[in-house]
This record gives structure tokens, sequence and C-alpha cells, in this order.
């Protein structure tokens, strides 16, 4: 399976759901001038910047190296929909994210990583080379962005863009319930696998 074009693809069926078919023609004319998406992939850089070690020098905090992963993959989503919007194929978007994804970074750490490579010098390398830093292979960065994927639609089915979803299930949010139950599924059944697991724990909650 290519993996880079199953995340495309998906991507596109979210956005067909979310926005509207047509959606890329409609931001294309729209979004772009206004440097949107940018301004969307530093704001999910800047939460992930909250949840590493130490983010405030006036006061301690611990890393939430769980929402580090979440938020990466929150950044993936919108290099994706822009890839997508601005005709950059998969094909190029997969040779480039594979390029970081091989290199080893260790001379930097990661908040200067964020700061100088995903906020400043935003690329698709460079997003490669943020999963790299992560140590997450490609496989590891399919299972995570279909974990949010099918969150994402389970929540657009119940209700979220009227208000009505529940995102706290017995205190915990729901990123933490769909990335646990990700680990049970099995990667021929994930998807259809995982949103049973979800509809299972959004009743029981």
């Amino acid at each position: 399976m290519d993996l880079i074009k199953e995340m495309f693809n998906k991507q596109m069926e979210l956005n067909n759901k979310t926005a509207g078919i047509g959606w890329d023609k409609s931001f294309s004319e729209n979004f772009i001038s206004s440097d949107k998406w940018e301004k969307y992939k530093i704001i999910e850089a800047c939460e992930l910047l909250e949840s590493l070690p130490n983010c405030y020098h006036w006061k301690k905090n611990e890393a939430d190296w769980f929402n580090v992963k979440v938020e990466a993959i929150d950044i993936l989503f919108f290099y994706l929909s822009e890839a997508i919007v601005c005709g950059i194929g998969y094909s190029e978007f997969r040779g480039e994210f594979k390029r970081g994804l091989e290199i080893d970074y260790q001379d930097i750490t990661l908040d200067d990583f964020i700061i100088n490579k995903i906020i400043k010098n935003p690329c698709i390398e460079n997003l490669g080379g943020l999963f790299s830093k992560l140590n997450m292979s490609l496989e590891d960065v399919y299972k995570a962005y279909m974990s949010k994927h099918v969150l994402n639609r389970f929540r657009q089915d119940h209700g979220y863009k009227e208000g009505k979803y529940i995102k706290l299930w017995d205190g915990k949010e729901d990123n933490v319930y769909a990335f646990k139950l990700a680990e049970k599924c099995s990667l021929d059944s994930f998807e259809e696998e995982l949103y049973q697991r979800l509809e299972n724990e959004y009743r029981a909650s």
C-alpha cells in the first residue's frame, strides 16, 4: 500500500465531507492569497511547542509527548490540504516528505527545529524531518494520521460542526481514546475497526 497516496485520498475524502465537494477550488480562490494555511500550521506548531518540557522560562511544565504527536499530525493535515489545493501531487509530496523523514537531525533540539524549520521555514521536507525528530517511521505516521482522520470523521458524524458533540469522555479528551484504541486495530481493517471502537466508547462514556 502506498501510505502517502492513501493519506492524500483520505484527506480529500474528509475535506469533501466537512467543507463540501469542490472545497479545493473554493479554498484555492479564497484562502491561499491570505496565507491562512500558514496561519493554521503556525497555530498547531505553537501548540506543539507548549507540550514540550520547560516551554516557558517562568514556570515548570512537564512534557506531554502524547500531545506532541497529536499536534504534529494536525500539522500534517494542513500540509496535505494545502498540497491538494496548490496542485502538488502525492508523488512530489512523497519524495520531499520521505527525504526529510530519512535525515538525522541530531544536531538540533526539537524546540529549535519547530521554530526554525516548521514555523520560519515551512516545507514538506521539514515536515518529514519533524517526524524524524519524533522517531516516527512512515508507518507510524500513517497509523497516527488515520487515527486522527477516523476521529475527525467520527466527530462530524456525531454533531461536531453543530456543537452537539461531546469531546471529553469520562474526563479525558477523545484524542486520548482514539490513539489508544488504534493500538488494538489491525492495519487491514484499521478504519472500520477504530470507528466501531470509538462508537462503543462514546456510547459508554
